[in-house]
C-alpha cells in the first residue's frame, strides 16, 4: 500500500515538474517571437519620424506669397527702431534697408528684383539701384534724427549684384512667459526672420526712389 502511494506521489511529482517545463518553454518561444516585434516597431518609428523630419525640410509649405512683407536680421524683436531689413512687395520688387539705429550712415536703401524657386526653396535677389546721400555734414537735431546729412544730396547709382538665399524655418523660443513660434527664415551668410506682410515700409522707398519724396533737407 505504501509502495502504491509512493508510486503515486513520484507521477504526480513528475506531471508536475514536465508540466512546468512546458510552460517555461512555451513562454520562452513567446519572448523570443516577441523580442523582434517590439525592436522593429522601435525602427519603424524612428525611420517614420525621421522622413517626416526630412520632408519637413524639403517641402516647407512655403510660397511665394509667403514671402511678401518684412524680413528682419538676426532675431523677431523690435526696439526703438529696426535692425537691417528685406522687404518684399507683391510685384517683385524687393528692397534692402540698413540698420535704423545707425546714424551716421550714407546708404539709405538698395532695390532690386526678387525670384523664388520652390523646388529649391532659394530667393535670388538682383539689385539693380542703391539710393545713397553724397555731400553734406552730419548734424543730427536729437538721437532718434537717422538722417540729418545737412546740405547732402540723395543719389540713385546704379548697383548690380545678385544673392541667393534659402528659405528655412527656426523655432523662437520667447521664454516661459509665451509660447515658442516657428517663423520662416532667409539665410545666406546672414539669417533674416520673417516679421510680417508689412507693405507700408514699401510703399515708403517706392517713392523715395521715384523722387516723389525726399528725406533730407539741404
Amino acid at each position: 500500500m505504501i509502495c502504491k502511494k509512493i508510486i503515486c506521489c513520484i507521477i504526480i511529482s513528475i506531471t508536475i515538474i514536465l508540466s512546468f517545463s512546458c510552460c517555461q518553454n512555451q513562454n520562452d518561444k513567446i519572448d523570443s517571437n516577441s523580442t523582434p516585434q517590439i525592436n522593429n516597431s522601435s525602427q519603424n518609428n524612428e525611420i517614420s519620424t525621421k522622413n517626416i523630419i526630412d520632408i519637413e525640410s524639403r517641402n516647407l509649405d512655403f510660397d511665394e506669397t509667403d514671402l511678401i512683407g518684412m524680413w528682419q536680421i538676426g532675431n523677431v524683436g523690435v526696439a526703438a527702431g529696426y535692425a537691417e531689413t528685406l522687404r518684399f512687395s507683391e510685384d517683385g520688387e524687393f528692397f534692402h534697408i540698413p540698420n535704423q539705429m545707425t546714424q551716421e550712415k550714407r546708404l539709405i536703401a538698395s532695390r532690386g528684383e526678387w525670384k523664388y524657386e520652390k523646388k529649391t526653396n532659394q530667393v535670388t535677389l538682383l539689385y539693380d539701384q542703391q539710393l545713397v546721400i553724397e555731400g553734406g555734414v552730419f548734424q543730427p537735431e536729437d538721437e532718434f534724427d537717422y538722417e540729418a546729412y545737412k546740405g547732402g544730396n540723395p543719389v540713385i547709382k546704379d548697383y548690380l549684384k545678385e544673392e541667393q538665399y534659402t528659405v528655412g524655418r527656426d523655432k523662437i523660443d520667447f521664454g516661459e512667459e509665451e509660447e515658442s513660434e516657428v517663423v520662416y527664415t532667409l539665410t545666406n551668410k546672414d539669417k533674416y526672420f520673417y516679421l510680417g506682410p508689412y507693405l507700408d515700409g514699401i510703399d515708403y522707398y517706392q517713392d523715395l526712389f521715384s523722387g516723389k519724396i525726399k528725406i533730407y533737407e539741404n
